[in-house]
C-alpha cells in the first residue's frame, strides 16, 4: 500500500526501476538442462519398449545333425541336449523339445514371435530314427502353461479346511 501511495503522484517515467535479474544463463546450464531433458525422454521411450522372453529348450542344429548321423541312444541324446520338454502321449518313442520367443508389450497380450518344436523319434532299439523340426507355419501354436496343474477332487475354502481339521489332530 505504501508503494502505491508513494507513486501516486509520479508519472510513468518517474517510477523506480525494476531490479535486474542478476542470474545469467551460461552455456553450461543450457547443456545440463538439455542433458536432463534427453535423459527423461530416453527413460520414457525405454519404459514403453517390448520385452522378449525365451522359453523352453531349443537344441543346437549341429547337435541334431550329429545325433541323427551317429544314431545316438536315448541316454546319449539326453546327455547331449538335455531332457525333452515333453514325451509323446501314447508312447515314449517320440521326444519333443519345444521353445518359443514371446514379446510382451506393456499391458497387451503377449505375442509369440517364433516357435520351434523338435521331434526326435526313436526306433525299437532305442536309437534315433528321425528328427523333425517344426515351426509356427507347420501347425498350431503351443502355449506353455506356467501355472500349476489342477488336480481332481474337491476344492475347499480356507474356512472349510479349518472346520474339517478340527478333531483330526492326535494328542
Amino acid at each position: 500500500m505504501n508503494r502505491l501511495r508513494q507513486g501516486a503522484g509520479q508519472t510513468f517515467n518517474q517510477l523506480p526501476a525494476r531490479k535486474q535479474d542478476t542470474r545469467t544463463r551460461t552455456p553450461r546450464t543450457h547443456r545440463l538442462r538439455g542433458a536432463m531433458v534427453a535423459a527423461i525422454l530416453l527413460l520414457g521411450v525405454t519404459a514403453c519398449m517390448g520385452r522378449i522372453n525365451t522359453h523352453g529348450n531349443k537344441p543346437d542344429p549341429d547337435f541334431l545333425a550329429e545325433i541323427l548321423e551317429e544314431k545316438y541312444s536315448k541316454a546319449e541324446v539326453e546327455k547331449l541336449i538335455g531332457t525333452p520338454s515333453t514325451v509323446a502321449m501314447f508312447s515314449n518313442e517320440t521326444w519333443l523339445y519345444i521353445s518359443n520367443k514371446v514379446e510382451t508389450f506393456i499391458f497387451l497380450e503377449p505375442e509369440i514371435m517364433e516357435q520351434t518344436v523338435v521331434a526326435i523319434r526313436f526306433s525299437e532299439a532305442d536309437e534315433v530314427a528321425s528328427i523333425d523340426t517344426l515351426g509356427v507355419e507347420d501347425g498350431r501354436l503351443v502355449y506353455l502353461n506356467e501355472n500349476a496343474t489342477p488336480t481332481l477332487g474337491n476344492e475347499f475354502s480356507a474356512l472349510e479346511q479349518m472346520i474339517n481339521n478340527i478333531g483330526r489332530f492326535s494328542r
